[in-house]
C-alpha cells in the first residue's frame, strides 16, 4: 500500500484506488502521531529538481529517522546534504525509484540497519537533550557579544 499524505496525483489514484491510502492534510499536533501509528516500512521522499525544491529543509528525513524508518529519498538539495552527510539512507534519481524501494522490501535486514543508523544519527545530532549545551553556547553568545 502506498500512503499519500495531503495529496496524490489524480492519474495514479484513479487507477490504484485500492493500493493507495491518501491521507489528508491533518493539524500539526496530530502529524506524528499518525505518522507513527502507521507504522512505515519505507519512508520515500522524492523531489522535483526546482530551485523551490531547493528552499525545502530535510525535516521529512529527520521525522523518519526519528521513527526508525529506512529512507529513500532524491539526491537532491537538503535531502542530497543530508543522506551525503551522515544520515543513512538510500538516494534515487527519475528512474531508480521502483529499484531502489524494491531492494530494500525485499531486504527487511538492511531496512531494518538503515533505520537504526539513521535513528543513531538523529539522535546524536538532534536530540534537544543531547545538544542543548549547543544552544545555550549560542545564546550565551549572543548575550556576551
Amino acid at each position: 500500500v502506498l500512503i499519500m499524505y495531503g495529496a496524490c496525483p489524480q492519474g495514479l489514484y484513479k487507477g490504484n484506488k485500492t493500493r493507495i491510502f491518501l491521507q489528508p492534510f491533518m493539524p500539526m499536533e496530530e502529524f506524528h502521531f499518525w505518522m507513527a501509528t502507521l507504522r512505515f516500512d519505507i519512508g520515500i521522499a522524492p523531489l522535483y529538481k526546482t530551485e523551490f525544491a531547493l528552499s525545502r529543509s530535510n525535516l521529512r528525513l529527520l521525522q523518519y529517522a526519528a521513527m526508525k524508518i529506512p529512507i529513500v529519498a532524491s539526491d537532491y538539495g537538503e535531502y542530497g546534504k543530508a543522506l551525503g552527510n551522515g544520515l543513512a539512507g538510500i538516494t534515487a534519481e527519475d528512474d531508480q525509484w521502483v529499484d531502489r524501494i524494491g531492494y530494500l522490501l525485499e531486504r527487511p535486514d538492511e531496512r531494518r540497519r538503515l533505520a537504526e543508523v539513521a535513528h543513531d544519527y538523529v539522535r546524536e545530532n538532534y536530540d534537544m537533550a543531547s545538544n542543548a549545551h549547543r544552544w545555550s553556547d549560542v545564546y550565551r553568545e549572543v548575550m556576551d557579544g
